[in-house]
């Protein structure tokens, strides 16, 4: 079996997306532990929190000058090591 990692990031669109129906990157947690360890260092200027029942996502807000949701994360101190991301 696979080793899940801390955190997921995912772009996600329609009824998968919690704020634009046209498309999102959010960041999903494997458990309350990695969500508390991203709660501390992700920017709220650049990333809101969203709690859906019993899930806790964070989406990225998109702007010109911060246009990359994974450099975002590694500038916060979450190694890329650390994030299952999409698959090109």
């Amino acid at each position: 079996m696979e080793h899940m990692k801390p955190f997921k990031l995912l772009w996600a669109t329609g009824k998968e997306a919690r704020i634009h129906p046209e498309g999102e990157w959010q960041l999903r947690f494997r458990n309350d532990v990695a969500r508390d360890y991203a709660a501390k260092r992700l920017n709220v200027n650049n990333w809101y929190p969203t709690n859906e029942l019993d899930e806790s996502i964070y989406i990225f807000h998109m702007r010109r000058e911060i246009p990359e949701p994974l450099a975002n994360l590694i500038a916060a101190g979450i190694r890329k090591e650390e994030i299952d991301l999409p698959k090109p």
